[in-house]
């Protein structure tokens, strides 16, 4: 059966002239099943230890094919199609199918583990038991293609157990170097364990993962989830990222993915997303969105991505440019302009801002401390400070403090002023002290005349005679034995006498305020305020009316056992002073004309830290004040007892 040609036969040859042979062997290895010319490229062999090898030639075409296109391999480029004639990857599959999974583990270690098996599925884990460490396993899965259409199941899953320091386990995945997700536990010395399912697809030269799951809070999808057109994005925890928006009125919202930019800036990465900045763009809107009407400010909701009306401050993404109502479309054309959305500082024109805003700042600031270094007033206007701006309220007084915290300088609204230091001026006008300065004249004149009196001759006066003086008169001794009336009377040291009357007018004492006045041998005082000082008691025996009562100091009463508790006092006085210590909540003080009908008031001394002193219990013959929380300093309180009638 040497050479043998013919239609049907069964040949063996070395160099066979077979055009299409049934079966043909050639050199002793080839085996060519009919329609083509026996080649050595084109063989089945079996070797001698039984494998069975199907050698394909290299042109397009040469296929080895099942059942027309239920198994292909090219032999071109060694493409495997099943249910499909012209696979287009290494493995292309039309229609239901399964492939195999990759499962590895890792420990208590920082490493990066590379997975170089292509898979359907990738179990990915990390325990680190009791280990008292913090790691991170990162895998980088480089089986995977970096061809549009590929896709995978990927499970990622940490856990740590108990350890003597609040610490946390990592892992993270990538992709052909990629970053993909991330997943941690709780950073806690307790046992936790965290995992995050997803599918990862390659579309648009771009990984995205579908149908994520996760457990706890530990993970970090958002950062590396790629955001679809029209969803409104915020700036991540990690630099230069963003994520979706989650949060209504969200601080950190940057903007809205585009769709179709005219214009594109920066650099593009595999993570990296096209955010507008200006224009018109469609934007996702959240289904529970207050109605829409065009021009209203638009910002991002609680549903991730979504956008809706701004209600109240915040900041904006843009305006709406199309009406929108509930069960309408979910996505609406917006003007972007990140912008800050106050309702209650909307302008129609600079004019407007110029004129409005000092009044909208005052409606709506409102604050105890103000630090800055220069208050002025705008062009043109005064500079105002209202101590009473409602007149149904208690009047206020401008204060300023200095060293310890003590007031140096006020101005109540009345307009008296207070300066506890030293005033300096070149020029200060009153009219009071306008009138002081005459009678200074006056008393100098006199004291120079009574200076030069004293060189004067006079002569002694008989008593039998009378004395009539029309200017001015010096004597050595004077003695009035009756009366003397007279219109003014200056007296420069010592005056003496057993009454004084007025008779046509009321009678005034230091009446030009220069000095206090002491009776009783300054055992009463009133100064040149009219502040009054009794070193004895008083008794009065009409009705006393007292506007404010201020209690300087009250001692405590000891008790039985003669020991004074610092945080008890016990009195039996309406009034007095107390001071609570340094590091103590509260004080107590024992006092036997507390009642259910008795009102009990504070007020502070020293410095309180902005806390409030207040009556924290009161009852039957007791009352305690303090704060919420002690403070690091003694402070000092007036504390007064009013029985209600």
């Amino acid at each position: 059966m040497d050479d043998e040609t013919g239609t049907g036969a069964l040949v063996f040859a070395n160099t066979p002239t077979l055009v299409t042979p049934e079966i043909g062997v050639a050199t002793g290895t080839s085996l060519d099943l009919g329609g083509t010319t026996l080649y050595a490229s084109r063989a089945i062999t079996v070797d001698t230890g039984g494998v069975l090898n199907i050698s394909l030639a290299t042109a397009a075409g040469d296929d080895f094919t099942v059942d027309t296109n239920k198994l292909v391999v090219e032999g071109d480029n060694g493409n495997v199609g099943i249910g499909t004639a012209t696979p287009g990857r290494t493995l292309d599959v039309v229609g239901n199918w399964g492939g195999n999974a990759v499962v590895d583990t890792s420990g208590a270690v920082d490493e990066t583990r590379t997975i170089s098996t292509k898979a359907l599925m990738y179990d990915l884990q990390k325990n680190t038991g009791t280990t008292n460490t913090s790691t991170t396993t990162t895998w980088n899965i480089t089986g995977l293609p970096d061809t549009d259409g590929t896709f995978a199941f990927i499970y990622s899953y940490v856990e740590k157990g108990i350890t003597g320091n609040a610490r946390t386990e990592t892992v993270n995945i990538q992709i052909n170097g990629a970053s993909i997700s991330s997943v941690a536990t709780a950073t806690t010395p307790t046992a936790d364990s965290r995992h995050l399912t997803y599918i990862i697809s390659r579309t648009d030269s771009v990984w995205h993962i579908a149908a994520a799951a996760e457990s706890g809070t530990g993970s970090d999808l958002a950062e590396w989830f790629p955001p679809q057109a029209g969803e409104l994005v915020s700036i991540a925890s990690e630099a230069i990222k963003v994520k979706l928006s989650e949060n209504a009125y969200d601080n950190n919202l940057i903007g809205v993915v585009s769709t179709k930019p005219h214009t594109t800036m920066g650099e593009q990465t595999d993570n990296s997303i096209r955010v507008a900045l200006a224009g018109r763009i469609p934007v996702k809107i959240d289904p529970d969105s207050p109605p829409i009407s065009a021009g209203d400010f638009i910002t991002s909701s609680d549903k991730p991505g979504m956008a809706k009306k701004a209600t109240q401050a915040g900041y904006s993404v843009g305006k709406a440019m199309e009406n929108w109502q509930a069960g309408g479309s979910d996505q609406i054309e917006v003007f972007v302009n990140l912008s800050w959305y106050e309702p209650e500082l909307t302008f129609n024109s600079i004019k407007d801002l110029k004129n409005n805003i000092l009044s909208k700042i005052a409606g709506l600031i409102e604050s105890k401390i103000v630090k800055t270094n220069i208050i002025s007033p705008i062009t043109n206007s005064d500079l105002i400070i209202d101590l009473q701006p409602d007149n149904s309220q208690e009047a206020n007084k401008f204060v300023v403090k200095g060293v310890d915290d003590k007031e140096v300088f006020s101005v109540n609204a009345g307009g008296d002023a207070t300066i506890s230091g030293t005033l300096y001026a070149d020029k200060i006008e009153s009219k009071r002290l306008s009138d002081i300065e005459e009678l200074l004249k006056e008393v100098e004149t006199s004291q120079n005349l009574l200076t030069e009196s004293k060189s004067w001759e006079v002569n002694t006066a008989t008593t039998s005679a009378s004395l009539s003086a029309s200017d001015s008169g010096q004597f050595k001794d004077l003695f009035v034995t009756n009366q003397l009336a007279t219109t003014s009377l200056f007296v420069s040291d010592n005056f003496t006498t057993k009454n004084i009357n007025s008779l046509d007018s009321p009678l005034s004492l230091q009446p030009l305020a220069l000095n206090s006045l002491e009776i009783m041998a300054g055992k009463i005082k009133i100064d040149t305020n009219g502040n009054a000082f009794f070193e004895g008691n008083v008794e009065i025996a009409g009705d006393l009316t007292i506007k404010n009562i201020i209690v300087a100091s009250s001692d405590p009463i000891a008790t039985e056992s003669g020991i004074i508790d610092n945080t008890v006092i016990n009195t039996n006085s309406t009034a007095g002073k107390a001071i609570l210590p340094a590091n103590t909540e509260s004080i107590t003080i024992n006092n036997s004309k507390i009642s259910n009908n008795t009102l009990v008031y504070i007020t502070p001394l020293s410095s309180t830290q902005n806390k409030v002193l207040f009556v924290k219990s009161k009852g039957d013959d007791f009352f305690t004040v303090g704060f919420n929380e002690p403070l690091e300093l003694d402070v000092e309180f007036n504390w007064w007892i009013i029985e209600i009638q």
